[in-house]
């Protein structure tokens, strides 16, 4: 199955095809969860990562279907008060 995984901000330096690109397509395995997704791109388990699967929230735990847009971002800070 083919997913388009999108990688933001730190995330990037994780990218297997080019540290400067943030989306690229991936082949996985029918009923592979975003966990599994996670490792095979070997991002650190330290890092707090927010997960959107197709734009909505997701945890680890989903699982994948052919064509989903993963989008992996570090926790977002900042902003006026």
């Amino acid at each position: 199955m083919n997913v388009t995984v999108r990688l933001f901000a730190t995330f990037r330096d994780w990218c297997p095809e080019h540290p400067k690109q943030w989306s690229f397509g991936m082949e996985v395995n029918q009923h592979e969860t975003v966990q599994e997704l996670i490792k095979r791109l070997s991002l650190p388990d330290e890092l707090p990562r927010i997960i959107l699967v197709n734009g909505i929230f997701a945890s680890e735990n989903s699982h994948l279907y052919e064509g989903d847009i993963i989008s992996i971002f570090p926790p977002l800070i900042g902003g006026t008060p």
